[in-house]
């Protein structure tokens, strides 16, 4: 096995070992003061994610809220490099 192998086999399990370690930092499911501080929004923004339809919470116990980590993590992602809207608030 040359260096250059070596390393990247170190590089892909060190990858590996980094994504265990975010998944087990952070539960699947979280409710919505959970979803908040992940992301660093309030949780008015998560509930607003909610109803725009751009998040699916489970509804599995009745009156509590659970987000997918993973879809929260995709939605968030999709917005990445759109441009912001002219308006209220907007200045530019």
């Amino acid at each position: 096995m040359s260096d250059v192998d070596a390393i990247a086999d170190l590089t892909a399990a060190v990858r590996e070992l980094t994504a265990r370690v975010d998944a087990q930092t952070w539960p699947r499911w979280l409710s919505v003061q959970e979803a908040a501080r992940y992301t660093s929004l309030s949780p008015r923004s998560i509930r607003y994610l909610v109803a725009a339809g751009r998040v699916t919470p489970s509804r599995a116990v009745r009156g509590k809220l659970l987000i997918d980590r993973l879809q929260l993590d995709a939605a968030l992602a999709a917005e990445c490099g759109t441009r912001l809207r002219r308006g209220r608030g907007i200045r530019g």
